[in-house]
C-alpha cells in the first residue's frame, strides 16, 4: 500500500510539473531562464511554443522537450546541438533554421506527428526508438534522415520525404 501511494504521488507530481514554455520576445539561449516567459527552462516533460512575437532561440547544448510548435513564428531558430523531442513537431515556412557551429540534430524519440508546413529542415532528423509510430502530416525535406536506431512504423500519409542521405534499418513505411 505504501508503495502504491508513493507511486501515485510521483505520477501526479510528474503530471503537474509539465508545462508549456513560451520563448519570450527577447529570445536567447535555450538553457537560460531569461529566454522563457515565466523564467523556467523547459524540461523533457514540457511543451515548447513559439509565437509571432518570440525572439531568436539558440540551442547551444543538448536539450529536450515534450513537443515543439513554431506556429506563427517568423524568427530564427539556431540549432548548434541536439534537441530531443518526445512528441509532436510543427515547423512553419516563414521561420529560418540555421546553425553557427556544432552538430545540429533534431531527434524524435517517441510516437509523434511531424508537420513541416513546407519548411525544409537543413540538418539531421533522427527518428529513434524501437516501437514508436511517426506520422508525417505533410512532405518533408531534410538534409539527413537517420533511421538507424529504430524499428516501428513511419506513416507517410501520401507525403514524400526528400533527403540527401538516409540510413534505413528495421523500418516499416506505410502510406
Amino acid at each position: 500500500m505504501k508503495n502504491l501511494i508513493i507511486t501515485a504521488f510521483l505520477l501526479v507530481s510528474t503530471y503537474l510539473s509539465a508545462a508549456t514554455c513560451t520563448v519570450c520576445t527577447a529570445g536567447g539561449n535555450y538553457s537560460v531562464t531569461t529566454t522563457w516567459t515565466g523564467s523556467v527552462v523547459p524540461t523533457s516533460a514540457d511543451a515548447v511554443v513559439f509565437t509571432a512575437g518570440s525572439g531568436q532561440l539558440t540551442v547551444a547544448s543538448a536539450c529536450a522537450c515534450a513537443s515543439i510548435d513554431f506556429t506563427n513564428y517568423t524568427g530564427t531558430w539556431t540549432l548548434n546541438n541536439t534537441l530531443s523531442v518526445s512528441g509532436n513537431i510543427t515547423l512553419v515556412a516563414a521561420m529560418t533554421i540555421t546553425t553557427s557551429s556544432g552538430t545540429p540534430i533534431l531527434s524524435v524519440n517517441a510516437t509523434a506527428t511531424l508537420t513541416s508546413n513546407t519548411k525544409a529542415f537543413p540538418y539531421t532528423l533522427d527518428l529513434r526508438g524501437t516501437s514508436q509510430t511517426y506520422t508525417f502530416a505533410d512532405a518533408w525535406t531534410v538534409n539527413y534522415l537517420d533511421l538507424s536506431n529504430r524499428g516501428g512504423t513511419i506513416t507517410l500519409n501520401g507525403s514524400n520525404i526528400s533527403t540527401q542521405t538516409t540510413l534505413n534499418t528495421g523500418v516499416t513505411l506505410a502510406s
